[in-house]
């Protein structure tokens, strides 16, 4: 599996929104009247929750026998690092990058290494 991305989870806080008080994202709401999905309405604590979703899921993954490559598009914060290198199966299976021009190159290296090779006569 590859894992693509070119930011941070993000998870939307208070807006301008009169009913809602929150932005709406993959998650649903934070700051409404019931922040039962992330268990908070701080939005810090419900980026960290995000976070664990996200490496819970991964971990599941590698647990099954997935191998997971992580790729990073002008991304390759620390928070990122943190993350994207504990979901991939090792840290060679990590692959951050600054800019367009090197996927090429990072996905040809992923291809080399799920190929598997058939010797027939």
């Amino acid at each position: 599996m590859v894992v693509f991305t070119d930011g941070e989870n993000t998870v939307f806080g208070a807006s301008s929104e009169t009913h809602l008080k929150s932005d709406y994202g993959a998650y649903g709401i934070l700051d409404g009247d019931s922040p039962a999905r992330f268990g908070t309405t701080n939005r810090n604590n419900a980026l960290t929750q995000v976070n664990n979703w996200t490496l819970e899921a991964c971990n599941s993954l590698k647990a099954q026998d997935v191998e997971i490559f992580t790729v990073l598009l002008g991304a390759d914060t620390a928070a990122n690092r943190t993350l994207y290198s504990k979901c991939a199966t090792t840290p060679e299976h990590y692959y951050p990058t600054n800019d367009v021009s090197q996927l090429d190159g990072v996905f040809k290296r992923i291809a080399s290494r799920i190929a598997k090779l058939y010797v027939t006569n």
